[in-house]
Formats: structure tokens, sequence, C-alpha cells
């Protein structure tokens, strides 16, 4: 698993967090890779935060590599998924209209 979205709704202020974790290599150690140095295995990373309130969207676009969800370069026509504030506030307006 490449990318992981992760959603917390807070009813009380219509506030809506999106994180969007990948896997990320770690920080670069000095030296060359030795068997007693190997390299270590990639680390889940927090790469964006978006907050949704009754006012703002900030952090946006939300944007999903094609590789990191396919595992696949993308073939023409495919490309990222982009999602605009704009989209982001309709979605979010639509949760909140499926919550009242």
């Amino acid at each position: 698993m490449n990318i992981v979205l992760i959603f917390h709704a807070n009813t009380r202020t219509k506030t809506i967090l999106i994180e969007r974790w990948e896997t990320a290599p770690p920080p670069a150690t000095e030296g060359p890779v030795t068997r007693s140095r190997r390299r270590q295995v990639q680390i889940p990373t927090q790469m964006q935060a978006i907050t949704i309130d009754q006012n703002n969207v900030t952090g946006t676009p939300l944007t999903l590599g094609f590789r990191g969800i396919f595992l696949r370069e993308p073939n023409p026509p495919e490309h990222d998924l982009v999602f605009t504030a704009q989209h982001l506030r309709e979605w979010s307006d639509a949760v909140w209209g499926l919550l009242n």
C-alpha cells in the first residue's frame, strides 16, 4: 500500500480533516550501504493535511499520484487524481447534508 487517506469528521464543529500518508525513505545516513548498515525500509510519512470547515478549505489540492494508487506508470490519457478546493467543498456539503 503506497497511499493512505485518513478522514476525521468533527460533527460538533462541522470540520473534516483529511490526511494523506505515503511511504517514504528514511532520512539519508552518511556513508555507503554495507551488509552491517543496510538501507532501512520505507516509513509512513504524512505528506499532506487538508482542513474543510464551514468557511474555508485549506491545504488543497488533494493530489493522489497515479503510480501510488495503481503501482504503475500512467498511459495517456491516465493521470494523477486531483481534487480541488471546490471538489472537496462539494463533497463536504454532501457529507453534512446526509448527517443532518
